[in-house]
């Protein structure tokens, strides 16, 4: 499975500072998906999809689990009631979120 033809002329388009800038906010915790919709016009997906055809395999890994690990515990500490706390620490390279 591969990027659709309209995809590739749209990530041809970009310059190769938009290329850089777009793989920077695309690490950065900071910047949301809406974000990168408004300045770039690429949806999530789209967005998925350039990455993974800038970055290698092993960074495309680290940085997709990244990213939805990030989102997902994001999402869990948001409906949950503030008396109950969140953390994340950082262990052997790896994210772990924890609720209390």
């Amino acid at each position: 499975m591969g990027i659709s033809k309209e995809l590739k002329k749209k990530f041809a388009g970009f310059s190769e500072e938009d290329r850089a800038r777009l793989v920077r906010m695309g690490w950065e915790d900071r910047t949301t998906f809406e974000v990168i919709a408004v300045q770039f016009g690429l949806s999530p997906n789209e967005f998925v999809h350039f990455m993974r055809s800038v970055l290698s395999g092993n960074a495309f890994s680290r940085w997709r689990r990244r990213v939805f690990v990030v989102l997902f515990f994001s999402f869990q500490c948001f409906f949950r009631p503030a008396s109950q706390g969140f953390f994340v620490t950082l262990s052997d390279n790896k994210i772990q979120g924890k609720l209390r």
